[in-house]
């Protein structure tokens, strides 16, 4: 199939690459704290929340299944993506659903929903069209991020309540021990898979069609996520008892956020990026949580101060 839709539908290449690029994991940290800065600080720590707990799951389940991508099978299909992990589920196609399907659950808009179900089917189209996918794949993220999602939606303002209702110390604790509960299926799934080395066709292969190899044991991406969610929902609440911060004003003043706000991000997340010799080291695991944790820090609480500063917001609680 991924084949054929290759060779007959070739003029496809540039959209689908488009589309995907707006499921990759840098878009959406960047609508995450564009809703939380500037739309409603509540939806965008629901947002991270969702989004960052779905990597975590995706990654344990990828780990679990250990299956591989098209191009691995078959370096003849045309490299249009260089994704080095397992390929089951499809993360892009679990955050289509949880994300998106959750902005859609909080609009309530027949129009939205329309909108956000083609853009689910869109993404997951281009996943199979880029070869980075089997179908079966793209069906098991969206099956995925529904249940996911369900689950957030059905209990996730229980538990907001419960927790929020804590002294503001013990509410951190359960932050922390929420995000490396969620980090905790993937380090199971690891050391299941010690001794376990990525078959010799799937490297071929992969070098043949990508010049990289694959890189599927990579847990760089589930101890960032760990570290950001830890950060955001841990500043979120401090800046809650701080008083909060209000999300109206001009568009010009919003803008002046996302960039001051992006741009600490940025500046934060490079700066203090381990050494390429130490990524894979304890060290580097190490510096990795702790400089996601500073951004997710930043996002909710840094950012938000330095905006009341600057008069780009006006303190005060809104919903959370």
């Amino acid at each position: 199939m991924i084949a054929w839709l290759q060779g007959s539908a070739g003029w496809l290449a540039l959209p689908m690459q488009a589309v995907s690029a707006l499921g990759q994991a840098e878009f959406y940290l960047v609508l995450v704290p564009a809703v939380y800065w500037c739309v409603d600080v509540g939806l965008g720590v629901r947002l991270a929340v969702v989004l960052l707990g779905g990597v975590e799951l995706n990654n344990a389940l990828k780990i679990a299944a250990h299956m591989p991508r098209p191009l691995w099978l078959d370096p003849h299909l045309h490299a249009l993506n260089g994704e080095t992990g397992f390929g089951l589920p499809s993360g892009h196609a679990q955050h289509a659903v949880s994300v998106w399907g959750l902005l859609a659950a909080r609009l309530r808009r027949r129009p939205v929903w329309a909108g956000v179900l083609a853009w689910m089917a869109l993404v997951g189209v281009s996943r199979v069209v880029l070869a980075a996918h089997f179908p079966s794949d793209v069906l098991a993220g969206w099956a995925v991020g529904a249940v996911w999602l369900w689950i957030c939606w059905r209990y996730g303002g229980r538990v907001a309540v419960s927790v929020s209702a804590r002294p503001l110390g013990l509410q951190v604790g359960v932050c922390l021990l929420a995000s490396a509960a969620a980090l905790g299926p993937v380090a199971l799934g690891l050391a299941g898979l010690d001794g376990w080395s990525v078959p010799g066709a799937w490297a071929v292969n992969s070098m043949t069609s990508l010049g990289v190899a694959p890189d599927p044991l990579n847990a760089h991406e589930a101890v960032q996520a760990a570290g950001t969610l830890f950060g955001i929902t841990a500043g979120a609440l401090g800046m809650r008892r701080a008083g909060g911060f209000r999300t109206a004003g001009s568009a010009s003043r919003r803008g002046a956020r996302l960039v001051l706000g992006l741009a600490g991000a940025f500046c934060l997340w490079y700066g203090l990026a381990p050494a390429p010799d130490h990524l894979a080291t304890p060290a580097g695991y190490a510096v990795d949580v702790l400089r996601a944790a500073l951004v997710g820090l930043w996002i909710s609480a840094g950012a938000p101060l330095l905006f009341c500063r600057f008069k780009l917001a006006e303190a005060g609680n809104t919903s959370a």
